[in-house]
């Protein structure tokens, strides 16, 4: 059995249902292929660029279960919205539209005074190389127990602000605490001020994580020798 770091916490223990005699963790891997081919085939430019005007946020958890909702980025805007409000042009909320007529997703949203203020879009679901640039400035995100994930590194390896809550890279990109949307909305408004002055500055950090997972590091080929080794033995 093969696990990625982001699933061993919540999905080891489960092996001994299957009675897996050898439990692996095995690398979380990501390559720019697909997201440069992506950007190519629609014909759009997805890299960073400063907004013109006031940032528009996007939000791409895909409110499927509860590792990764809208509810804390949408917080986390809020937080910002209340202290610096000519800051956000509006937030979109991708894979949320089929929310839409629930009770809960209603009164939640309703309670914000960024919704109020008609900002707060439910969208359905679209590619990343789309998005960025054309519709979205800076991504907010949130997850429990779901740390690696292939937003971070698409938004990341584009240049856009990513604003988030994993401890695995906690150095790259905008990081706030989990289920802290105030500390979120402070983090937020200082990504906002500063990353059109100092992107390029972050760029070789933000290059070194992404090398991490790369398909062309060694050190993760040479993880999936050892695995297959040891399946084919």
């Amino acid at each position: 059995m093969w696990i990625t770091p982001q699933h061993w916490r919540m999905n080891h223990a489960y092996c001994a249902i299957t009675r897996s005699p050898n439990v692996e963790l095995a690398p979380h891997i990501w390559h720019p292929l697909c997201l440069t081919q992506s950007a190519f085939r629609l014909r759009s430019n997805p890299f960073w660029r400063p907004p013109s005007g006031a940032w528009r946020l996007g939000v791409f958890d895909p409110n499927v279960n509860a590792l990764k909702t809208f509810h804390f980025p949408l917080l986390v805007a809020e937080e910002a919205f209340r202290k610096q409000p000519a800051l956000i042009d509006r937030i979109l909320m991708f894979s949320a539209v089929q929310l839409q007529g629930n009770p809960h997703f209603e009164q939640f949203c309703a309670a914000t005074d960024i919704q109020q203020a008609g900002k707060v879009f439910a969208e359905g679901r679209f590619p990343i190389a789309q998005m960025m640039g054309s519709h979205i400035d800076a991504v907010v995100t949130h997850q429990w127990e779901n740390a690696l994930n292939y937003l971070y590194w698409d938004i990341l390896y584009l240049g856009w602000p990513l604003i988030h809550n994993s401890e695995e890279f906690m150095d790259t990109g905008y990081y706030y605490p989990a289920f802290d949307p105030q500390t979120g909305g402070d983090v937020l408004r200082h990504a906002l001020a500063t990353h059109a002055g100092e992107w390029h500055q972050r760029r070789p950090g933000v290059l070194d994580t992404l090398w991490r997972y790369n398909i062309d590091n060694p050190r993760v080929q040479q993880r999936h020798d050892e695995l297959l080794d040891k399946l084919t033995s």
